[in-house]
């Protein structure tokens, strides 16, 4: 009695790991984000403000639509310099279609 009763224990657990599992593989790709570029190589993604660099670290743990489109707006002292690195973190994670917009 006791063995089928950890036998049982043993399967419920794994299949409701492999039930979660397959949950998360299914979730929907973002379509479109938005992205505010502040200046002093800093951005704003998801309400969270980050260093530029710490960008490509959070892009690589979500999932995009193959053609998923950046909203990507620059506070009017941002550098070119700074649009151009944050462009090449977009693009090192195949985010190819930006949408641009100036901030004041």
């Amino acid at each position: 009695m006791k063995r089928s009763l950890s036998t049982f224990l043993l399967c419920f657990t794994l299949l409701a790991a492999c039930s979660t599992q397959s949950t998360n593989q299914n979730t929907q790709p973002i379509e479109e984000f938005t992205l505010h570029v502040i200046g002093n190589s800093q951005v704003d993604f998801d309400g969270t403000v980050m260093a530029v660099t710490a960008l490509g670290d959070k892009l690589e743990n979500l999932r995009f639509a193959k053609r998923a489109l950046v909203k990507l707006n620059v506070d009017n002292t941002v550098t070119m310099g700074e649009i151009t690195d944050v462009e090449d973190i977009l693009r090192e994670n195949n985010l190819l279609r930006i949408s641009y917009a100036q901030l004041n």
